[in-house]
């Protein structure tokens, strides 16, 4: 057994690097950073071995056999190294680290599962592999009750909500630029707020080059209030009988400049409407 380390790639943002079509996960491409990591370490780090998943995987697609063949690979280089880190996607990365918990019992050997955004003793960095560095991920502090950031695919900017509307931050000056005014309770931009889950989170999908953002507005002003009284007190926005079910009014494309391209779908929201209202007359 050597004293060198192992780094599995299995995919993630960390991996990626740019395209015509945005940030893409390339094979090969960690080779030259981790060479930088090693040369800038001055002689402080042991000797990196080298692996990648193939296929690479989208975290978010992670599934069970994903697991497996992680685990797989890890025990079949048990012996061959002193430690092992696995580069994954923040998505699932929880998920992955406690699956393989349990599928490496005994293996005797330190696993370190880490991604594009780490955090060294309470800093945050984020790793560009085309440069190659690390550098500190900067620190914007918002306003109370704003939700936490949905990061673009290039690193480089957030979206959040604040006040029922959405915003964008750019994550190297700290600007703020507001995508959306008219957004109220009940009635806001991208929310996370109906059912069983629900968070300050924002509900959006970035476009693959991180100018635009496609979301909705969700009209909630007609739902009864539902109540869960146990070991902790909830309330939220929930059909019963009798009130409006809660609805997406609108689909909206807008660009980080605040642009916004608006989709009513009043049409099928009168229609569902109706429906319940004949409904509660039978």
């Amino acid at each position: 057994m050597s004293g060198s380390v192992l780094v599995l790639h299995t995919g993630g943002t960390i991996g990626m690097v740019g395209s015509p079509d945005g940030q893409t996960t390339v094979a090969g491409a960690l080779g030259p950073y981790l060479d930088w990591i090693v040369e800038s370490s001055r002689g402080d780090l042991p000797p990196i071995a080298f692996l990648e998943l193939d296929p690479l995987i989208d975290s978010a697609n992670a599934t069970p056999d994903e697991w497996c063949d992680i685990a797989r690979t890890l025990y079949e280089h048990r012996t061959d190294h002193t430690g092992f880190v696995v580069l994954h996607g923040t998505d699932t990365m929880a998920y992955t680290s406690s699956a393989l918990s349990f599928l490496l019992p005994n293996f005797g050997r330190p696993v370190v599962v880490t991604g594009y955004d780490f955090t060294v003793r309470g800093s945050h960095f984020l790793c560009d592999i085309e440069k190659p560095k690390c550098t500190t991920k900067p620190e914007h502090k918002g306003k109370e009750g704003d939700g936490p950031g949905n990061l673009s695919p290039d690193g480089k900017r957030e979206a959040f909500i604040r006040d029922w509307n959405l915003w964008v931050r750019d994550l190297a000056t700290g600007k703020e630029t507001q995508l959306t005014t008219d957004g109220v309770k009940d009635f806001g931009y991208a929310t996370n707020n109906a059912g069983w889950v629900h968070d300050d989170s924002a509900i959006l999908v970035w476009s693959p080059d991180s100018s635009k953002i496609a979301t909705f507005q969700q009209d909630q002003r007609k739902t009864s209030t539902m109540a869960l009284v146990g070991t902790t007190d909830l309330s939220w926005s929930q059909w019963v009988t009798g009130s409006i079910a809660g609805l997406i009014a609108y689909v909206l494309t807008l660009t980080v400049t605040g642009e916004v391209s608006r989709s009513e779908v009043s049409g099928f929201i009168d229609s569902l409407r109706a429906r319940l209202a004949a409904r509660q007359a039978v």
